[in-house]
Parts: structure tokens; sequence; C-alpha cells
């Protein structure tokens, strides 16, 4: 696959309105994660439940590379990876979904 080819597939994928909802959702957790306090502990469980499965990939993966990898920004740096890993996926779901219903004769939503 070209570069551009590469580069339209992921704006596509990226720029629909679920995977704009989920990154947003995405970063507010991990801003209530991170600033402490007290929601700091229920945010940072639902940011870690927003990012499973690839999430626990991620970090499964890296855990062999030491204790540096659970403490810092490197564990939001694994979770950011994860949420525009899943996002992608999302955006290439609904853009299936979607040329499989326009494929089909149902209606569909016009894009904007």
């Amino acid at each position: 696959m070209r570069p551009r080819a590469l580069a339209r597939t992921a704006g596509q994928a990226l720029g629909n309105p679920l995977s704009v909802a989920y990154l947003l959702l995405a970063a507010l957790l991990i801003a209530a994660a991170a600033s402490g306090g007290d929601r700091g502990g229920p945010a940072g469980l639902l940011a870690l439940a927003l990012s499973l499965p690839t999430g626990a990939a991620l970090l499964a993966v890296a855990d062999p590379l030491g204790p540096w990898v659970r403490t810092g920004a490197a564990p939001y740096v694994l979770l950011a990876v994860s949420y525009l890993v899943q996002a992608l996926l999302l955006g290439l779901l609904m853009r299936g979904l979607v040329r499989l219903l326009r494929g089909s004769g149902e209606t569909v939503a016009p894009r904007a």
C-alpha cells in the first residue's frame, strides 16, 4: 500500500464520529486519572477498562522491559497508543458497515 493511500485510509477511519467520540472519552479519562484526587482511582480504572483488549496486550508486552514501564508517563503512553489502535479499528469497522449497507440498498445517512 502506498503512503498516500495509507494516510487516506487512516484519515477516513479516524475521522468518523464514533472514533472521535471514543478518543475524546479516552482523553477525559486519562486527564481525570492523571490529575489524581478523589476521582483519580475510578477514572484510572475506567481508562484501563476502555483500553481493553489492546491495552492489556501492550502492557503484557512492555512488562518484561522492567519496572520503569509501570512508573511515570509510560503507562499513559501505552494507553494512548492503545486508544489510537482501537479508534482506528472502530473507524474501519464503521467504514465497512457503511459500505455493506450502501451495497445492500439500505438507507444510510449521507456523508457530511
